[in-house]
């Protein structure tokens, strides 16, 4: 939390935007692609775990190669998301490096972007409606929908038939979320009875409200099941709320493998967590954007495994 806030501060004293503007070489002592090009990068929120490594992963790489690169924080705020896009493009960036908070919403924008020549890299969140090429726009991160599947398989493995169960599902209209949430659901079918099914918005607070009234509306509930480790923690502080032993008599699931959740399942109090690397993601992301813009054909899906986190 300590490092959270620490940068929160920071990138509200730079106006949320980063640039790092070391001119070296970069890996083999090549120069950054196209003697400096800018690139943009645009976040759904730089208060959220995920994102933030992300961020980190981005800045290591922008170090590394010497790149020019502004970044900028959406607040998890749509319009916001949209018009950051914008703003990217009147600066007069040559590549685009995007997780965005609604993949539906910024579709328009990234397919004008992609018509102006600008190269797009969408981490982790697909974008709706817009072709992966491999030259133009490519895509770098876990598959969620196969990440959700792994996840109710070792739910499955784990949790018994017929258990009552709660779902906290991610943002509504964020992709990760929607695949994560569909690749899970089809894989448990009506093994459990599902008491309720809600959104808690990827974060922590929302995770402890909508939690702590689900727990008292369904005093019969077992297992919470979050699709993310944010909602899985605020679930936890919700359980001990409402008088519940995280880990004893309501079992918690997560995804992401966040540094707060992996310490859960050391104490016992998360069952286990899925583990992701957003911080890889960033740095991948970010070459992939310098590789496009020399001219570099790539796959288009760039897959990162998981794994899990458990005691």
């Amino acid at each position: 939390m300590r490092k959270l806030v620490l940068l929160i501060a920071v990138l509200v004293v730079v106006g949320m935007l980063f640039t790092a503007c070391e001119r070296g070489g970069g890996a083999g002592g090549r120069a950054a692609a196209g003697g400096g090009d800018l690139i943009g990068v645009s976040l759904f929120s730089l208060e959220i775990p995920f994102p933030i490594a992300t961020y980190e992963g981005v800045r290591r790489a922008a170090a590394h190669y010497g790149a020019n690169v502004t970044i900028v924080d959406n607040h998890n705020d749509m319009a916001k998301n949209v018009s950051d896009i914008e703003d990217l493009k009147a600066a007069g960036i040559s590549a685009l490096l995007l997780m965005p908070v609604d993949n539906n919403a910024v579709t328009p924008v990234v397919l004008d972007a992609i018509a102006s020549g600008i190269k797009v890299v969408s981490v982790n969140r697909l974008v709706a409606n817009v072709p992966l090429d491999g030259r133009n726009h490519v895509w770098v991160g876990s598959d969620n929908v196969m990440g959700g599947a792994a996840k109710a398989r070792r739910v499955l493995d784990l949790i018994p038939a017929g258990t009552n169960v709660i779902i906290l599902e991610g943002t509504p209209g964020a992709a990760s979320g929607i695949d994560r949430l569909q690749g899970f659901r089809d894989t448990i079918g009506n093994t459990y009875n599902i008491l309720a099914s809600q959104t808690a918005n990827f974060n922590r607070v929302d995770g402890m409200h909508v939690s702590e009234n689900l727990l008292t509306a369904h005093p019969s509930a077992q297992v919470i099941l979050a699709m993310n480790d944010e909602m899985a923690l605020g679930a936890i502080e919700a359980a001990l709320a409402v008088g519940r032993r995280p880990g004893v008599d309501i079992l918690i699931t997560g995804y992401d493998g966040n540094a707060d959740a992996r310490t859960a399942v050391a104490n016992g109090e998360m069952l286990f967590t899925v583990y992701q690397d957003p911080d890889g993601m960033g740095y991948k992301g970010l070459e992939v954007a310098l590789g496009l813009l020399r001219g570099e054909t790539f796959e288009p899906r760039i897959n990162f495994d998981i794994g899990f986190v458990e005691r």
